[in-house]
């Protein structure tokens, strides 16, 4: 087993946005390319998904240390200490890439829509994949062309955006069907509380009528829920709320507190702090930042 304390510290342990993309951050994803790959144990405020191509590297952070070969994927959530070691091989490819906080949101009704998203990119910790066969190759042909098209800068943003994007989708299909391939994502149970949270938004959904759509007890509907979303029902509906909210605040005019209330938050106060914990931002300064009027 290999310890933490065997990485160093980077020369450059912090890593900021205005380091990686545009200011203002028109760029919202780009990746690197990257050959023989090692790096001191660093941190960043933004998101990195290192996509392993070939070689051998080992990825270390806070809690321990993995090993990456070919097809490892390894999602790193802002300020998570991590690092890959300088291997007696040496030989790690890899493809690094980028998505500036401000990507989430600009690309929130997308994202949000993709089955695996909560489960990939909610967490606090890294997540760690494995692709292969046909999806590595898929995974590997837009890191290459996001990589190529970020250092030549012969495109404009949105097509790097576009990329980084697609990049995301590929991510949460080929993780949607490692979860059908064990027979998670086939639960008629969660599906149909899914459903039911999606239809009544607007409603006061409690965990108790959860429990009695899906005929068991909460204990066991939890268990269901997070082995296929990857968090509990009522935070999976607390994201339906914000995501409502998001297209409210997008593609309308109507009173903040018209917004809550749709949302299912009858207490504009309270809808307000949910909704700057979830997106570090106030929806009045969302909606001058990415709204209709903008």
């Amino acid at each position: 087993m290999r310890h933490l304390s065997k990485l160093e510290m980077s020369p450059k342990p912090k890593w900021y946005s205005a380091d990686t993309f545009d200011e203002p951050p028109y760029m919202l994803s780009g990746a690197f390319e990257e050959r023989n790959y090692h790096m001191g144990m660093h941190m960043h405020d933004f998101y990195e998904i290192c996509l392993v191509l070939d070689g051998f590297t080992v990825h270390h952070t806070e809690n321990g240390t993995a090993d990456a070969d070919a097809g490892m994927v390894f999602i790193i959530p802002p300020g998570i200490l991590h690092g890959f070691e300088k291997c007696a091989e040496n030989n790690a490819h890899v493809v690094n890439l980028f998505f500036h906080r401000s990507f989430f949101l600009r690309y929130s009704t997308d994202l949000t829509a993709m089955a695996s998203y909560p489960a990939l990119f909610t967490s606090n910790c890294t997540v760690e994949l494995r692709a292969s066969g046909d999806g590595l190759a898929k995974l590997s042909v837009v890191a290459l062309e996001l990589a190529k098209r970020n250092v030549a800068r012969d495109v404009n943003a949105t097509y790097l955006n576009s990329l980084g994007l697609s990049f995301m989708a590929l991510l949460c299909h080929l993780h949607q069907l490692e979860k059908m391939d064990k027979g998670q994502a086939k639960n008629p149970a969660v599906m149909e509380c899914i459903d039911y949270m999606r239809k009544n938004i607007s409603e006061n959904i409690s965990a108790e009528q959860l429990n009695r759509i899906a005929f068991c007890s909460g204990s066991t509907l939890r268990r269901s829920f997070e082995s296929i979303v990857g968090i509990s029902p009522m935070q999976y509906l607390g994201q339906l709320r914000i995501q409502k909210a998001i297209e409210l605040l997008q593609s309308t005019a109507i009173p903040l507190c018209d917004v809550a209330q749709q949302c299912g938050y009858y207490d504009s106060a309270h809808f307000c702090k949910k909704f700057r914990a979830s997106m570090g931002i106030s929806p009045k300064d969302y909606r001058k930042k990415y709204g209709i009027t903008q």
